[in-house]
């Protein structure tokens, strides 16, 4: 089973599922490991602001516009 986020990649669930229990310092790695150029923004979800993954999972593009990210970073 698969799932999209935003009409984005798909992504197999039991990734989302690991992703889900991530804190932020393993999210960042996750996401630095899959992500090329965007470690700023990395950073200010993951350090300064501390998301975890299922809260990441939930962030909409207004989301990330609250952490000042624009869409497709």
């Amino acid at each position: 089973m698969y799932s999209t986020i935003d009409g984005g990649p798909v992504i197999p669930s039991s990734t989302v599922e690991k992703v889900k229990g991530y804190n932020a310092e393993e999210l960042s790695r996750f996401l630095k490991g899959r992500l090329n150029n965007i470690d700023n923004h990395i950073d200010t979800l993951t350090a300064a602001q501390e998301v975890k993954g299922e809260a990441f999972l939930d962030l909409t593009p207004d989301g990330l516009k609250a952490y000042e990210i624009p869409p497709r970073a």
